[in-house]
């Protein structure tokens, strides 16, 4: 039947719904997808008790991700999970999600965008779309951090930042395999985009340790044990590094990106209330450390800045 449809004269694809197997997307160059629903929904838990409206709830999602950017297969992977929504409640338009209600997995975020103003024309604000990446952290001020780190109010950045609180394992090992597997994992319980970051302060004179495991180190240690652990050795040169790993789903390839600053360790200088940014004294710091830096003069040559940096040049470009 697409296929008939097909030669009559649809010029992308038809969509076959099934319930809850998903959909089939049959496009014009024969090419057949299988779309489920996306996994680890909070709905999927809930009983089905009213199916109707859940074709309408689908075709009108999938107008609205289309219209957002996202690709045919992904705009009906998500749009089968708004469906997936709707039959959890009775009626039909009562039965339709919001979009504060749409869990992190289906959203798509909006930002404030303006059409030009020509002759007696004013500006007038609308709402472009962007899909989402979700940021794996609980820390509602740290996804705040992120998202003016990567500008994500510009109207060309193409993506919009979520954050979800996921307890991920503790892997041991190299920074980049720490990285890499987190995210692996994180891909897979998220259902879709996710970004990671992890964090490490690196002494020469140890080889890179503390390194990844610096949050142990600080809490068991405190600032002035970091210290001494460098107590019998002339070499203080240390490098903060953050490691920002990016997957487009399960299974997908994970891209990293290592941002980097060189300095030393030196006696505690600046606000307690930074971590371990009292101890590092970066080289570009012009003899402040961390906390004794102003936030914009920070951020400017951050290890932290800089991984973001090249995480949104990465997305800017795969977009283009």
């Amino acid at each position: 039947m697409a296929q008939e449809l097909l030669d009559r004269g649809v010029r992308v694809a038809v969509i076959v719904t099934l319930g809850a197997r998903g959909c089939m997307v049959v496009e014009k160059n024969t090419l057949v997808t299988f779309v489920h629903v996306p996994d680890n929904l909070p709905c999927n838990k809930e009983p089905v008790v009213d199916t109707v409206g859940a074709g309408d709830a689908f075709c009108g999602a999938l107008a609205a991700y289309l219209s957002s950017g996202f690709d045919l297969a992904s705009a009906a992977k998500m749009s089968c999970g708004v469906a997936s929504m709707s039959v959890r409640k009775r009626g039909a338009q009562a039965s339709y999600p919001t979009q504060d209600e749409l869990p992190h997995q289906l959203r798509a975020v909006g930002v404030a965008d303006e059409t030009e103003s020509s002759g007696n024309l004013t500006t007038t604000p609308t709402t472009v779309m962007k899909p989402s990446i979700t940021f794996v952290t609980g820390n509602k001020k740290k996804l705040e951090e992120v998202q003016r780190i990567m500008n994500v109010d510009e109207a060309n950045f193409p993506y919009g930042i979520v954050n979800v609180k996921i307890d991920l394992p503790e892997f041991q090992g190299d920074p980049m395999f720490i990285a890499e597997e987190k995210c692996k994992i994180a891909a897979k319980m998220v259902g879709g985009p996710v970004l990671t970051e992890d964090t490490s302060l690196c002494f020469n004179a140890l080889n890179g340790l503390p390194g990844p495991y610096i949050k142990w180190f600080l809490e068991k240690c405190g600032l002035d044990g970091l210290n001494n652990m460098l107590a019998g050795d002339d070499d203080k040169n240390a490098y903060a590094q953050t490691i920002v790993a990016f997957c487009n789903g399960p299974g997908d390839k994970v891209h990293l990106f290592d941002g980097r600053t060189n300095g030393k360790i030196v006696r505690p200088r600046g606000s307690l209330d930074f971590g371990w940014d009292p101890i590092f004294e970066p080289d570009e710091g012009k003899g402040k450390t961390y906390a004794e830096m102003k936030k914009d003069d920070k951020n400017a040559i951050s290890h932290r800045g800089r991984s973001f940096s090249k995480f949104r040049h990465f997305l800017v470009s795969i977009d283009k």
